[in-house]
């Protein structure tokens, strides 16, 4: 029979049973003494912290974030269940090992080394250092490590969190995005290139068609034909007008001019339309008729105003 020994009651309580021999003077053992210490309060505390344990544990279990306890040493005290699915590690090959010299040093690389040196010098928290592992099952990973010094009381015996992240689809989605905003850089540049040349190449078809016209209207008496050269001109006066925005867009884009907010007669925006589309209206046998501003803000009943949803505009309509 044990000489100590821990006894409960009926009735819950709990005692340290101790046995000690009773000997006379000859040193013969004459019987024994038994004591009986009351433990009930340090077992009921002793209880509620391997309950709270026990609950802790089964959180951290749930997690799918690989954590990993250390001592001060940074021998590996505690791992999550996620630490050892993600490691393909068992716990009786980590508790009691350095993090590096888990499952054979497979940890044992540079990035993890200088990591783990930082913390023996004394560096109580340490946020997203990424490091490249090679895991069994699943290839070379990028990992996010951080750590967190943990203290249950002032003078407790340093330990530390560990936790990991793997950030390897997260990194590649990273990259594959910057590829693209690369790559559409690239066709931005390539389009505001083309739209340059393709600028500067019509210029010289439109302007052998602007001295055809003045060639042809000083030959021309008929009124009807002097006419269709006169929406000849504004026609390409048009394209001309149409090959100066396209340059426009191309230097606002280049980043060579920048943008200026300006007043401007909005009739002079809409007698270009109506000289571009007019004549394309007639051909189909469309109407074709521009309202001017003040026409448009003398059919209105109220005042325009600044918030007005309804833009102070001429109005182009097309009726047969």
């Amino acid at each position: 029979m044990p000489p100590n020994r821990e006894v409960g009651a009926d009735n819950g309580a709990w005692y340290t049973r101790r046995i000690l021999p009773y000997r006379t003077q000859d040193a013969q053992v004459a019987g024994v003494v038994i004591t009986f210490a009351d433990i009930s309060e340090r077992k009921t505390a002793e209880r509620a912290i391997e309950a709270a344990r026990s609950y802790s544990d089964s959180i951290i279990d749930t997690i799918r974030q690989p954590l990993v306890v250390l001592d001060q040493e940074l021998y590996v005290i505690s791992a999550s269940r996620s630490f050892y699915s993600t490691f393909s590690v068992e716990p009786e090959q980590t508790v009691g090992r350095q993090l590096d010299a888990v499952d054979d040093g497979r940890l044992d690389i540079a990035a993890l080394r200088g990591f783990l040196d930082r913390l023996r010098l004394g560096a109580g928290v340490i946020e997203d250092r990424e490091i490249d592992v090679e895991l069994p099952s699943r290839g070379m990973r990028s990992l996010l490590v951080s750590a967190l010094e943990i203290r249950e009381e002032a003078l407790a015996t340093r330990k530390i969190l560990l936790a990991i992240e793997d950030i390897t689809e997260r990194k590649q989605s990273t990259e594959a995005l910057e590829a693209a905003k690369r790559q559409a850089e690239q066709a931005n540049l390539g389009k505001s290139r083309f739209l340059a040349a393709a600028s500067h190449d019509l210029r010289q078809p439109l302007q052998t068609i602007s001295l055809l016209h003045e060639i042809l209207a000083k030959k021309l008496k008929d009124e009807t034909t002097l006419r269709l050269v006169g929406r000849l001109d504004e026609t390409v006066s048009t394209m001309s007008s149409m090959l100066d925005t396209l340059l426009d867009i191309n230097q606002l884009e280049a980043g060579t001019v920048s943008r200026e907010l300006v007043d401007f007669p909005i009739n002079a925006v809409l007698e270009q339309l109506r000289t571009q589309f007019s004549f394309h209206a007639a051909a189909r046998g469309l109407g074709w008729r521009v309202v001017p501003e003040r026409a448009q803000r003398a059919q209105r009943s109220t005042p325009a105003r600044a918030d007005d949803p309804q833009p102070a505009l001429e109005r182009s309509e097309i009726h047969q």
